[in-house]
């Protein structure tokens, strides 16, 4: 199943040799198999349209107030981390979930750490949510059996008059049968601490699935949460072949979207994303 699951992250590329399928009936002009050879193209289309439905597009943010968040994946062992920290603070973020950070703030930025006061990490350095605002309620939620610097970071923040619960993750990649059920544990934890907050809530982070994973679907299908996306889905990692992806998400239910841009991040693998959000 992870099998099938990985390869269809990258459900956007097949439809360029699905397309070319049709080609070679037309040109021997095979005409009762013109329509069996583009079923499967016709299927691509209908999925690809079907799942982008999901997405979240942007709006005005002037009517409410709003929060910026950036997720950012710092690469481990980057040797940039200054200049990173500075691509960050460049989008005035007001929270900022960082994956990959085995480091404290103090140790290679001390503006970020002065800009962002507020915060807690995974109790094995991995993850760190961030924040310019007071965090209430910050906490870890414990993987059963732990798994060193995976388990969700859940904070809330009180944006005008609502609180609104954040969470700060970093899935592992489903490259085995067993990280592939790792990675659903994960999403449970989420989809647990989802349903259980009252008002709006806040997903960021590296979920290492694009939204053609059909376990990541499965996932925003069960907690209700929803990816902030332009349509044209800007990629934020390439894994292999120079195939880009979007896996670095901003999920949220209750919450209307504004903007999100994808922004360097020196010495890492991955780009940033912010998103802009607002009340409803």
């Amino acid at each position: 199943m992870w099998v099938i699951d990985g390869a269809l992250n990258f459900a956007p590329y097949f439809g360029l040799p699905l397309g070319l399928l049709i080609v070679p009936v037309v040109i021997f002009r095979r005409w009762k198999l013109v329509a069996l050879a583009a079923v499967p193209f016709m299927l691509w289309a209908v999925v690809m349209l079907s799942v982008n439905l999901l997405l979240v597009r942007g709006r005005s943010c002037s009517e409410t107030a709003g929060l910026r968040v950036v997720t950012a994946n710092v690469l481990v062992g980057n040797l940039q981390l200054s200049a990173l920290a500075d691509a960050v603070l460049a989008q005035s973020p007001d929270i900022v979930v960082f994956e990959e950070l085995t480091l404290e703030f103090e140790d290679f930025s001390p503006v970020l750490a002065k800009a962002y006061p507020y915060r807690i990490s995974t109790e094995t350095p991995w993850v760190t949510l961030a924040s310019r605002l007071p965090l209430e309620d910050m906490r870890r939620v414990p993987l059963d059996p732990p798994i060193p610097g995976r388990e969700p970071l859940a904070a809330r923040v009180r944006v005008g008059d609502q609180t609104v619960t954040v969470l700060g993750t970093h899935e592992i990649p489903s490259l085995s049968t067993i990280t592939y059920r790792e990675h659903g544990k994960q999403y449970d934890l989420l989809e647990w601490e989802i349903l259980q907050a009252t008002g709006p809530v806040m997903v960021i982070g590296d979920i290492n699935a694009t939204i053609y994973s059909p376990q990541f679907l499965n996932f925003l299908r069960r907690s209700g949460v929803r990816p902030v996306s332009a349509a044209s889905q800007q990629p934020t990692h390439t894994p292999t072949l120079n195939l880009s992806i979007r896996i670095d998400h901003v999920l949220i239910r209750g919450l209307a979207a504004c903007d999100e841009q994808v922004f360097d991040l020196p010495g890492s693998d991955h780009d940033g994303l912010v998103v802009g959000v607002r009340l409803k």
